[in-house]
This record gives C-alpha cells, sequence and structure tokens, in this order.
C-alpha cells in the first residue's frame, strides 16, 4: 500500500511548522506545490510563493484577485520565462542539483538515529560536498 506517502502539497504544514520564520521568507517550488490553499498556508506565515501554475490553470480579468491568480495572469501576458526571471527561478534547479550531488557523492540516507547525531552528519556531509567543489568543478562548452 501507499498509504505512507505524501504529495508536495499535504506535507507543506508540517515544514512551515519546523522552519525559522526568521529566516525563511519566499518559497521556490515546482508546479506540484501550486494550489490555492498552498498560497494561503504561506501567507499567513509571511513567505512569498515563487510557484509556476499547474498546466492549464485559467486567467481572470485584471480586477482584485489572489497572488496566485495574479501570477497566472503575469504569465499569460508576459510569458514563463519573463515570470522565472523576474523572481529568479533559476535558484531552484541550484539547489536541486545540490541536492542530487549530495544524495550522489554522500549517500540517500543519515546512518545516525540521533537528531543531534543526524546534524552533525549532514554538516560533515555539507562539509566534504564543499571541498569537493573547491578542488574543481567541471567545465562545460558547447561544441
Amino acid at each position: 500500500m501507499t498509504d505512507h506517502l505524501a504529495d508536495d502539497r499535504s506535507c507543506l504544514q508540517d515544514h512551515l511548522r519546523q522552519a525559522d520564520p526568521t529566516k525563511v521568507t519566499e518559497l521556490i517550488a515546482d508546479s506540484g506545490y501550486d494550489g490555492q490553499e498552498t498560497y494561503d498556508q504561506l501567507e499567513s506565515a509571511n513567505i512569498k510563493p515563487i510557484i509556476p501554475p499547474a498546466r492549464g490553470s485559467p486567467s481572470t480579468a485584471d480586477e482584485a484577485i489572489s497572488p496566485r491568480q495574479e501570477t497566472v495572469n503575469y504569465i499569460d501576458k508576459k510569458g514563463k520565462y519573463a515570470w522565472q526571471s523576474k523572481n529568479k527561478y533559476g535558484r531552484r534547479a541550484k539547489v536541486e542539483n545540490t541536492m542530487y550531488r549530495y544524495k550522489e557523492i554522500i549517500g540517500r540516507k543519515l546512518n545516525a538515529r540521533l537528531w543531534n547525531n543526524q546534524e552533525a552528519e549532514l554538516h560533515l556531509g555539507c562539509f566534504i560536498l564543499n571541498t569537493f567543489t573547491k578542488l574543481g568543478m567541471p567545465k562545460s562548452a558547447k561544441m
């Protein structure tokens, strides 16, 4: 059974409870998080959502509307790439790539059982990944 699996949006409230509200000012996510409930949760936590709308999200007139609908309308008028540029959405890809590198080099799960030990394990993994980065990253070039 897959009862233990949850979609992105259903996990958001738990993540928000764990987040330090003085440090989290915006959430950059994929369209799996799109939905009015997500926007409402983020607004109540005073966090700016940077979430592309799901495909087929209808645009509306220019009347006073929700932040989610403003995003849909902006993309309809100026295009997805203009919205991505305006919101620096490329930062999400960098984070995703960093997490991929961490999982491939360090591992996909933590070995420590206690929270403090897990925190130390994560710090050590980040130190190792940063050391590898300082040693040199591959250079790519157009051919």
